[in-house]
């Protein structure tokens, strides 16, 4: 009973970490927008950007294991990167849904006229 008080400092009551979780993802999505753009000059389609967006997940997955294979981790550079990504995710997410207010007819005509696996892209993404 001891070790509780420690679990509950480090985990969030329940809406927090599906929150934090949804920020996470959107952060990494600005990261790979912004990459993408910096690759590829332009705008991208929908299945560039699901590809880019793993490739981000993967490139920061993969640096995070070597760090942790050659120096340890310590927790608290780990928040501070993780408390970053979720402050762009929570940037990007404002902007993103002020775009579709702004977008919103022209955004479904887009995504209606799309072939089928763009329209299944575009869900999952």
């Amino acid at each position: 009973m001891g070790n509780l008080g420690f679990f509950r400092s480090i985990i969030l009551p329940p809406p927090l970490p599906s929150l934090l979780s949804i920020f996470l993802v959107m952060g990494f999505y600005s990261i790979s927008d912004a990459l993408c753009l910096l690759l590829f000059r332009e705008r991208s389609t929908l299945l560039l950007s699901a590809s880019v967006f793993v490739t981000t997940i993967a490139l920061f997955a993969s640096c995070l294991h070597v760090v942790a294979v050659l120096a340890g981790v310590q927790i608290l550079p780990l928040r501070v990167i993780a408390r970053c990504i979720v402050v762009l995710g929570l940037g990007g997410t404002v902007v993103g849904i002020r775009h579709l207010v702004q977008s919103v007819p022209g955004k479904w005509h887009a995504v209606l006229g799309a072939s089928f696996t763009d329209k299944a892209i575009w869900i999952i993404c």
